[in-house]
């Protein structure tokens, strides 16, 4: 759900108050405040679009973030690629490791025995 900043909730009231001042300029005796108006209305309109990014990208940063913190597992991330790290693959990862330790351990005894029949 999206938050409503202070900002997008004066827009209708801005965009009502800026309309009837273009109306009211072509009455104007001041020269160029149309188009001044008009100018400032598409700016604003510009910077509501920018400021609406930014809060998504916001949001979206917030969660990311949320989620490293809720746990031990996260998004791991280098500069090629991002990959999120799940309970499963941590238990993969861990009986890997133990597959390995175990071959370790039986290298080791093949190992001592060859030392104890060379001797």
């Amino acid at each position: 759900m999206r938050r409503m900043s202070f900002s997008s909730q004066l827009v209708p009231y801005l965009i009502f108050s800026m309309c009837f001042c273009v109306q009211k300029a072509n009455d104007s005796p001041v020269p160029g405040v149309k188009e001044k108006i008009v100018t400032m209305l598409r700016k604003h309109g510009e910077i509501s679009a920018d400021v609406d990014r930014l809060e998504d990208l916001v949001e979206e940063q917030r969660k990311r973030l949320e989620v490293q913190h809720s746990s031990r597992f996260g998004v791991y991330d280098d500069e090629e690629t991002s990959v999120f790290i799940t309970q499963e693959m941590v238990n993969e990862e861990e009986d890997k490791v133990c597959e390995l330790e175990e071959r370790i351990q039986a290298m080791q005894e093949r190992l001592s025995v060859l030392k104890a029949n060379s001797s």
